[in-house]
Order: structure tokens, then sequence, then C-alpha cells
């Protein structure tokens, strides 16, 4: 296949088309609880395609033009076992688990309507929660989703994504202790095509031509206010992303094209608190992540600002190893041999903003507890497998200081390590054997 070109694909055995111009909304509210276990949440989508089938063809179109919203408010919780407490929300949807493979042709697209999920929990005055097992919390916000796993074939596909509506994200927990461990995530993606990344896919991956256009700002917010961990290993990551793909192993020729042109925004803000473990925020325009490639071609283009951030106030206290790291992203590209250009296009151009920050006001650390703290802010990143003088990362500015990386502690105390980093850089290439 020529870059740039369209794959020859063979007729698809059959062809699904959704409009959808109503709203979506689903709800979760509750209170008074108390449970061995809970598993607890809600889903709203404005179009969905889930297919479970030994192989699969078709020519997908979707369009969602109405406000797609889900939900879950809890407080006053006692859970003695295990929780699952999440949120979902997606306009557009085409979820495909074939075995053996297929042929796949999606269009989807999402007007300037929006796409929102939240879980509150506590969020009432005075309401008080507990969890004694471990505890997930999800709020994941999508305005398009392909997903296409294939255990033993290949998949060739052709897909078309764009969003022109804001997305958003969001988990607030308040006075709430889990005395077990903590783990989940925030995310906002404006489109998302994963392929063969599910737990049991190791197919290969065959012509691919993808467009993902993003218009519309992703905001993946999380806040934590009263909270108290008592045991380590908890995890939280907080993310907003543009334009995302995530591939295995690609066998054949794929052009690649993701533009984002409206902002993503994540924040943590922990005000106070007492926790510990690994806490992330991540701010990307698009990004591109595969197992292994061959010759492709690519071309990433982000004309918005990323903003990751971490804040606290007064009576933050890391009462374990505390990670934060805040990092954003112009543009990002994992894979293995370097792409080559689409129609002479570079391959990753940035003329947005980068802003990385971690602001600590008044936190300390327990017991010696060391502390780590990074922000990162790149234009345009890349990691290879060996350098190419072909490959080309244009950062734009104007002569504007584009990215920014700081991290700033006022009336911390910290009685043992603290690790402090901060990178702020237009253009980076890793090269990795």
């Amino acid at each position: 296949m020529a870059l740039g070109a369209a794959p020859t694909l063979a007729a698809p055995a059959n062809g699904v088309q959704q409009i959808n111009a109503a709203p979506a909304s689903a709800s979760t509210t509750a209170g008074a609880i108390l449970a061995a276990s809970l598993n607890i949440g809600a889903a709203a989508l404005g179009n969905q395609v889930a297919v479970a089938t030994p192989a699969y063809g078709s020519a997908d179109s979707q369009s969602d033009l109405a406000p797609v919203n889900a939900g879950v408010v809890l407080n006053n919780l006692q859970v003695d076992g295990d929780a699952v407490i999440q949120a979902q929300a997606g306009a557009n949807s085409d979820q495909v688990i074939a075995p053996q493979g297929g042929t796949l042709q999606t269009v989807q697209a999402v007007s300037n309507a929006s796409t929102a999920a939240r879980v509150q929990i506590g969020d009432q005055a005075g309401a008080t929660q507990s969890f004694v097992g471990a505890a997930q919390v999800n709020a994941t916000a999508a305005a398009n989703l392909l997903a296409y796993d294939a255990a033993s074939g290949q998949i060739v596909a052709t897909a078309t994504q764009t969003n022109a509506g804001p997305v958003a994200a969001a988990a607030t927990v308040g006075s709430t202790a889990f005395n077990g461990v903590l783990t989940g995530a925030t995310t906002a993606a404006g489109n998302e095509i994963d392929l063969d990344q599910g737990a049991a896919a190791s197919g290969t991956i065959g012509d691919l031509l993808t467009m993902q256009v993003n218009a519309g700002a992703e905001t993946a917010l999380t806040r934590l206010s009263g909270v108290q961990t008592t045991t380590t290993g908890n995890v939280y990551a907080t993310s907003a992303v543009g334009n995302a793909l995530n591939a295995g192993d690609l066998v054949a020729g794929v052009a690649l094209t993701q533009i984002s042109s409206a902002p993503q925004t994540a924040r943590l803000t922990l005000s106070p608190a007492t926790l510990n473990g690994d806490f992330s925020v991540q701010a990307v325009g698009n990004q591109t992540t595969l197992g292994s490639n061959g010759a492709i071609g690519l071309h990433q283009q982000n004309d918005a600002n990323q903003l990751a951030e971490v804040v606290s106030s007064a009576g933050l206290v890391l009462n374990g190893a505390t990670t934060m790291t805040a990092v954003a992203l112009g543009n990002n590209f994992s894979g293995t041999v370097a792409p080559a250009q689409i129609a002479g296009q570079e391959q990753q151009v940035n003329s947005g903003f980068q802003t990385a920050s971690i602001n600590l006001t008044g936190a300390s650390a327990m017991n010696g507890t060391p502390i780590s703290l990074t922000a990162i802010a790149i234009g345009n990143a890349a990691t290879l497998s060996a350098p190419d003088s072909g490959f080309v990362q244009a950062n734009y500015t104007g002569g504007l200081v584009a990215q920014t990386a700081t991290v700033t502690l006022s009336n911390c105390t910290f009685t043992s390590s603290a690790a402090v980093s901060t990178t702020a850089q237009g253009n980076l290439i890793t090269i990795r054997h």
C-alpha cells in the first residue's frame, strides 16, 4: 500500500448505520448503604455496536447529535468487602471481538453535543463513607470509541472519527476512608481507537487507514477531599486526550492521521487528605502507541493547549511512599520503525502550549515517607527503535514559551527524601533497543 493511499478492502459482509438525535442519560443515586460488597454503576450511550463472533466484516456508520450523560452519586456508605463504582458515557461505541479477524470500515461522528461521566462519593454535608476492601472508582467519557480484538486472525480496517463536542469526566470523593487499596481513573477522550488491546488479543493488523479529527475540548477532573487511605499500593490516573490510537503488531501498510484543535485539561485536587500511592495526571493532544510496526505513514497535528496539574491546599498528609506525576504533551508517538510523511506533511507538528504543574501548599509527609514529584511538558515526543533523518518534529510557538513545567512547594514538611524533577522540551526523540 502506498503511504497516504486508501488500502484495498474486500466488500464488507454487512453494515450498520446508527443516528442518535435524542439525549441519553443514565444515573444511579444511593444513600445509607451497608453492604458486604458493592458493584454499582451507570452507563449511557448514544450509539452502540457490540459484536462477539468468530469473524466479522462490516461497514459501520454512527452519528450522534445529542448529549450523553452518566452519573453515580453515593452517600453514607459502609462497604465491608470490595467495591467497584463506575460511570461510563459514550456518544458512539463500536466494539468487536472476533478471534479470526476481518475487514472493518467505520465512520463515527459527534456534532456539538456533549459527552459527560461523573462519579460523586460523599457529596452531601455530613455524609461519611468507608470501604474495608479494595475499592475501584472509574469515570470514563469518550465521544468516539472503536475497539477490535482478534485472538489469532488479522484485522484490516479503515476508520474515520470526528468529534466537535466537549467531553468531560469527573470524580469527586469526600469524607471517605479507604482501608483497602484504592485504584481508579478519570478519563476523557475525544476519539479513541483500540486494535488488539484486549487480554486475549494476539492477532495482527494488516492494511490500516485512520483519520481522527478532534475539535471538542476534553476535561478530566479528580478531587479528593477529606479522604484517608490506610494501606499502600493506591493508584489513580487522571487523563484527558484529544485523539488516541492504541494498536498491537502492524504487519502491512498503514497511514495514520490525527488532528486536534481543541484543548485538553487534566487536574487532580487534594484538599485536605491523608493518602499515599501513585497519582498521575496527563493531558495529550494526539497519542499513538504501537506494539510494533514496519513502514507506515504518520501525521500528528496539535493546534491547541494542554494543561496537566496537581493542586493541594493546607492539610495534605502523605502517610506512605507517594509519587505524583503531571505530564502535558502536544503529540506523542511510540513504535519501532520511524514513520514516513503522509503527502509531504511532517510527522509531528505542534503549535499549542503545554503546561505541567504540581503545586503543594502546607503538605507534610509522615514517618520518613519518600516523596517523588515530576512535571513534564513536551511539544512533540516520539519513541523509536532507531534514528531516522526523515522523521520531522516541528514545534511552532511564535517565539513564545510554549512548554512550561513547574513544581511549587509552599510551607511543606518532608522528613525523608523528596525527589523533584521538571522537564520542559520542544521536541524529544527517544531511541530504544
